[in-house]
């Protein structure tokens, strides 16, 4: 440092100088070095943020390269701004007291950041009490700042992180308000110290008597019980002024309904004490009780010691009628209901709202067997009560829902129907397993001699009728093997019969086994529409079931359907169902050129929608007519092919001598060539005008061109097919 040709205050890359790096890093040697240097700036600006020495300093903590520059009077301490904060603030943030003779001016200790918050904001969030204490001593130094940002002030922050030297210092203080709710929780720095537990800073701000206790409508000791804090619940009740019964002004909830609701057992236990406790206290938003919120959460532990009272009510419903005991049966808590069963005092069959529902019938629909089994272990246990609702017993909800264990239990008892039907649709649990699947259950229901295997629901739908539908095999046969079950009951609102909605949904197992009786009529049609279990068959592309009814001789298998008259010819030959067309078309009986209500035939279904194999097949027939108009459109087979642009079945009718290339339909007198240019369907427009039967001229009843369609759309390639064909509107 002795040349006079070195530059102390060159930059490095970074923009900082010798200086700011020395004082970054704390080397006081180098710093003093330098600032005997007349030619040394001690505040040039540099680096992240644009930083001073002192701020290098003072984010580092380094107190003795703090010293040396503040004692130089051309140090600016409030100079630099470091994300936000002034040097002192980012120090006491820290904890780097400074102490000694070391200069600072008021605006060092109380100059705000950004965000608001002072230097004795920090240090008391942080917990370093020698700053606080330092800054205290100063007179200058605002104890209670508000920040902008949070609306917290020191002893807000201290309080939340259990600072107890912090609070305390603060608290010596007269002017610090003790009771300022934060900005965005609204909470006082008691309800911080409660909510996180801290004991010591509780107690130090409660023995102020102008202490707010009421904390967001909580008293300490509710908050305290919500949160398990053992300690400060037996502070609190140590205190004669503390009630144990204070309900919260929003909910209505005690100390013992919050402590139970999170089973805290130890906290419990301290309330439980208090000759003064009320057990049976209600809450307004639920209207639960203390038993009713540790029964819901399956709190065993405080639910044994709650009932250990006398003064307990065990039957005690909140505001939907439901009891201790209708929840721990629902929910499965057999351990629960062990110790509620066992009180004398406890009703087993309270019907809950809004469903009526019985303990029983909950712990059945959920499939708890243990649960059920204990019940039904009570003499005065109603094991058919049926809900409220739909009049539904706990053995609907059990057979419904597979539970086979349940089901043999409840069977066991001879006090009720196993054949009730619920109201809303008329099914019994027999109906509901059939449907479901639960073929275990139907066999058990089977074996009464008190249960109806032919019922009806309210749409007339029989056991077999819901087990056909839905495939299930095995409890078909089983339905199948009584020999009091009608294979052909149609139910209401389509008139389907066991065989017909088997049909639909392409269960060929089933379908086979219905086949197999004597009695099964395998071509009765639904009353809705007049479909039989071929049409459906045929239309959904069940080949399997196609084939097995056409193994039946007692059929029509070309009967159409009421609303549209179309075959089942027709709807697989739409479907592009190629397999199935093959099989039908092998029939004498079925006509392939039948026509439906709009007189659209198979071809006609087939061409429109693509299905190029099935054509083939059609075509090959003799007695299909290739230029059949359908309604209302009056399209030929040809004319669908060329709207849609299927262009292989296009080529397949133009081989055919007798089709008619040029026909227009009637309602818009527009000719095949006409949609297809329209359309955009090059390969089509090219064939079509390979054929000198068709006039590229034709003017549709609007008095379009082919060439005017194509070129209002914007096809180029069609235009130029058009052009050289083009001349005027023939009509």
């Amino acid at each position: 440092m002795e040349r006079e040709d070195v530059d102390p205050d060159r930059l490095s890359w970074d923009d900082r100088t010798p200086l700011s790096w020395a004082a970054g890093k704390g080397h006081e040697g180098v710093a003093k070095l330098l600032l005997e240097r007349n030619d040394v700036n001690p505040d040039t600006r540099g680096g992240e943020g644009g930083r001073t020495p002192l701020s290098w300093a003072a984010w580092g903590g380094h107190e003795g390269v703090l010293k040396l520059l503040l004692g130089r009077r051309d140090v600016n301490p409030n100079g630099s701004i470091i994300f936000g904060r002034m040097p002192l603030s980012l120090a006491a943030e820290r904890g780097h007291g400074i102490s000694g003779r070391t200069p600072l001016s008021p605006t060092d200790q109380t100059g705000r950041e950004i965000s608001g918050r002072t230097p004795l904001s920090l240090a008391a969030e942080k917990g370093h009490v020698g700053v606080v204490q330092l800054l205290l001593e100063r007179s200058d130094v605002n104890p209670d700042p508000l920040e902008p940002r949070y609306g917290r002030t020191p002893l807000s922050w201290a309080a939340q992180n259990g600072h107890e030297g912090i609070v305390k210092l603060l608290l010596e203080i007269k002017v610090v308000n003790l009771n300022i709710p934060d900005a965005v929780y609204r909470r006082t720095p008691l309800s911080w110290a409660v909510g996180n537990g801290h004991e010591g800073v509780v107690e130090l701000l409660l023995e102020r008597r102008d202490v707010n206790t009421e904390i967001l409508g909580l008293t300490p000791l509710s908050w305290a019980a919500r949160n398990g804090y053992e300690g400060i619940v037996k502070q609190q009740l140590g205190r004669k002024c503390v009630n144990p019964n204070t309900p919260d002004t929003n909910s209505g909830r005690t100390p013992l309904s919050f402590g139970a609701e999170h089973g805290h057992e130890g906290v419990v236990k301290l309330l439980l004490e208090r000759k003064d406790l009320n057990l049976n206290t209600l809450d307004k938003l639920y209207g639960r009780t203390a038993l009713m919120w540790a029964t819901r959460n399956c709190h065993e532990g405080i639910v044994r010691l709650l009932l250990e009272r006398r003064d307990i009510n065990p039957d005690g419903s909140r505001k939907l009628g439901r009891t201790p005991l209708s929840w721990a049966a629902g929910n499965g808590y057999e351990g629960i209901v062990k110790l509620l069963l066992g009180r004398k005092d406890v009703n087993p069959n309270t019907l809950g709202t809004p469903y009526g529902r019985t303990p029983v019938s909950l712990a059945a629909q959920n499939g708890h067997e243990g649960i059920v089994k204990l019940l039904l272990g009570r003499d005065d246990v109603n094991t058919h009560t049926p809900e409220t609702q739909y009049g539904r017993t706990p053995l609907s909800f059990a057979a419904e829902h597979g539970h086979e264990g349940v089901v043999n239990l409840l069977l066991g008892r001879d006090d009720g129907n196993p054949d009730t039907p619920e109201t809303e649709y008329g099914r019994t649990p027999l109906s509901l397993a059939s449907g479901n699947g639960h073929e275990g259950i139907v066999e058990l229901l089977l074996q009464r001699n008190d249960v109806n295997p032919d019922s009806s629901s309210r749409f007339s739908r029989t056991p077999l009728s819901w087990a056909a539908g839905n495939g299930h095999e095995g409890i078909v046969k089983l339905l199948l093997g009584r020999g009091d079950v009608n294979p052909n009951t149609l139910g209401t609102p389509y008139g389907r019969t066991p065989l017909l909605w088997a049909a639909v949904n392409g269960h060929e197992g089933i379908v086979k086994l219905l086949l197999g009786l004597d009695d099964v009529i395998p071509d009765t049609p639904e009353t809705e529409y007049g479909r039989t279990p071929l049409s459906f068959a045929a239309e959904h592309g069940h080949e399997g079931v196609v084939n097995l009814l056409l193994g039946r001789d007692d059929g029509n298998p070309d009967t159409p359907e009421t609303k549209y008259g179309r075959t089942p010819l027709s709807l697989a030959s739409g479907n592009g169902h190629e397999g199935i067309v093959e099989l039908l078309l092998q029939r004498n009986d079925v006509n392939p050129d039948s026509s439906s209500k709009s007189g659209r035939t198979p071809l006609s279904w087939a061409a429109g929608n693509g299905h190029e194999g099935i054509v083939k097949l059609l075509l090959g027939r003799g007695d299909v007519n290739p230029n059949t108009q359908g309604i209302p459109y009056g399209r030929t087979p040809l004319l669908w092919a060329a709207v849609n642009g299927h262009k292989g079945i296009v080529k397949l009718l133009l081989e055919l001598d007798d089709v008619i290339p040029d026909t227009p339909e009637t309602k818009y007198g527009r000719t095949p060539l006409s949609w297809a240019a329209e359309n955009g369907h090059v390969g089509v427009v090219a064939l079509l005008l390979q054929r000198k039967d068709v006039n590229p001229n034709t003017c549709s009843k609007s008095g379009q061109t082919p060439l005017m369609l194509a070129a209002r759309e914007g096809y180029v390639r069609i235009v130029k097919l058009l052009q050289t064909q083009h001349s005027r509107c023939i009509p």
